[in-house]
């Protein structure tokens, strides 16, 4: 076999600082690779695995991993402490997703002034207020206290509707004025309150109040939240437009009305907590997540103090949600918050489905302008959007097909370092000629930065008299990977005749219009002939 390179045995890939990354699951290790194949670290992970791992992310502090699991994917987030790579989070997405593609939003920046000790106030280098906001947690419930008016059967306990398990319920009796209530055992700040109910029937509750009170026993400050009347759904979730701003401990679910069963399959609280960011590491490799309290342009204030000094230029990382695709047929893509797992919206489109490789990567010297791109493969391009609106910034041509120009050979995994994109594949084509590599994965190199890419030439009018002086003209058309016009390239041009000849060569293309055209002329040589004219463009920077 030829062009090989990493030779990885997994489908997942990312790479940081030259080195390449993957996640063994048969021997519960994440390795880093040279680009001619050579083991550099190896770090043992501190949960084993038991299916593969289709993606692997990094966001400048955490690996993130997904593999399958029953009707869906479990995604996780790793960090490396003491050289053992250390499970932290995990989230799981079901039922009906089948994705081989994710990532993870993040951004990275750097101070602008030291930081000392017990500091709480840290100027960075980038404005990221509109992302640093508070976001909404779950929190657990399971364990709590709970407690129901009746009980209908020993089967169907209070602590059903707050075990985790969607599959069961909790179940009183029908009479007038039953409840179901819980202590969450602290206060919160609360900013959605979710009510799933027994499968199929919506109707138990569908006159009811949530309320919210001082004391367990419902009799100091009972406050109605929620006044819902003939709510028929299995799963309807009330927000702060709804129940305005409260900090609540004690929450119950009342029926007002007639008679009427309870079954609660889930109930769940969710919290208003403000981000974390990572900083470090310090000269002597020190670094702390910190808890934020506000964010206005680029000064971030932290709940308290750093536990260690940092200088001007050390990095500060968060990330904020992950994007899962999901190959169901018709094409979705997933936003979920990165801190809770919980998905916050949903974009159905076939342009979604089928997608095998994605990253996400702040570009900032390979484009014109900076920007932070979502990036995934799409058939025969990597397609960069915007996460805030999914709108395209561009669309970049790789090459990703045999020899034959027609089958498209299949994008595992991709990353970015600086202006390349590293596609992981299981073969390649080279001067048209395919390489299979397997059972063995290798990376195969894309530039990002604008690129030659294609040339096309015609001229006007395509027949001259053979008199020696009269002229076409000759107009090159070059672009880059993205269709974009090539700027200021020279073009070469070569004709068939011994007397003709072109005037300018080489033509450099448009600067100011940024066409990619490089314009000439033909003089007509004395012989009737046809005359063939070929241009080359070349790219030296």
């Amino acid at each position: 076999m030829a062009y090989e390179n990493i030779t990885f045995k997994m489908p997942n890939m990312t790479v940081i600082d030259g080195y390449f990354y993957t996640m063994d699951h048969d021997e519960d290790i994440l390795i880093a690779k040279v680009d001619d194949g050579g083991t550099a670290f190896s770090y043992p992970l501190s949960y084993p695995l038991t299916a593969q791992i289709n993606s692997l992310e990094y966001d400048g502090r955490n690996f993130w991993s997904m593999n399958d699991i029953s009707g869906g994917v479990s995604i996780k987030r790793w960090q490396l402490e003491n050289h053992i790579c250390t499970l932290k989070d995990t989230f799981n997405f079901f039922p009906n997703y089948d994705s081989d593609a994710f990532t993870v939003s993040y951004y990275n920046t750097t101070l602008t002034s030291t930081v000392s000790g017990g500091q709480a106030v840290l100027n960075i280098d980038l404005d990221y207020d509109d992302l640093l906001t508070s976001s909404s947690y779950p929190t657990s419930i399971i364990g709590k206290t709970s407690s129901q008016s009746s009980t209908y059967s020993v089967d169907y306990p209070p602590a059903k509707a707050h075990d985790d398990d969607t599959g069961t319920f909790n179940h009183t009796n029908s009479a007038a004025g039953e409840w179901w209530k819980v202590d969450l055992g602290a206060t919160y700040d609360i900013t959605r309150i979710r009510l799933r109910k027994r499968s199929g029937y919506g109707g138990r509750p569908q006159d009811y109040y949530i309320q919210s009170a001082d004391d367990y026993a419902f009799t100091v400050n009972v406050t109605n939240l929620i006044t819902a009347n003939s709510e028929t759904s299995t799963d309807i979730s009330y927000y702060p437009v709804d129940f305005g701003d409260v900090a609540v401990r004690y929450l119950r679910v009342l029926c007002h009305t007639s008679s009427q069963y309870i079954n609660i399959s889930e109930f769940n609280v969710y919290e208003k907590r403000r981000p974390s960011v990572s900083i470090g590491p310090n000269i002597i490799e020190e670094y702390e997540d910190a808890e934020t309290v506000s964010v206005s342009g680029t000064v971030i204030t932290l709940v308290s103090g750093t536990q260690y000094d940092y200088d001007v230029g050390d990095a500060v990382y968060f990330y904020d949600y992950l994007w899962v695709f999901n190959n169901d047929g018709t094409g979705s893509l997933a936003k979920a918050n990165a801190y809770s797992g919980e998905v916050v919206d949903t974009y159905n489109d076939s342009e979604y489905d089928s997608i095998t490789a994605c990253t996400f990567k702040r570009l900032t010297g390979a484009l014109p302008t900076a920007i932070d791109a979502l990036m995934y493969v799409k058939g025969t391009s990597v397609k960069l959007i915007n996460p805030q609106t999914l709108s395209n910034y561009e669309i970049m041509i790789i090459d990703n097909v045999r020899a034959n120009n027609i089958t498209i050979i299949t994008v595992y995994d991709i990353a970015v370092q600086g202006e390349t994109l590293y596609r992981l594949q299981i073969e390649g084509t080279y001067y048209e000629t395919d390489n299979s590599w397997s059972p063995y994965y290798n990376y195969v190199a894309s530039s990002i930065r604008s690129f030659l890419d294609s040339i096309s030439v015609s001229a006007f009018p395509v027949i001259l008299p053979a008199n020696a002086r009269n002229t076409l003209e000759v107009t090159a058309l070059v672009t880059d990977q993205y269709g974009n016009g090539a700027i200021y390239k020279p073009v070469f041009f070569t004709d068939t005749d011994n007397v003709g000849f072109m005037t300018i060569n080489p033509a450099y293309t448009d600067v100011f219009f940024g066409n990619g055209d490089a314009i000439s002329y033909y003089r007509a040589g004395v012989k009737v002939h046809t005359v063939n004219i070929e241009g080359t463009a070349t790219q030296y920077d």
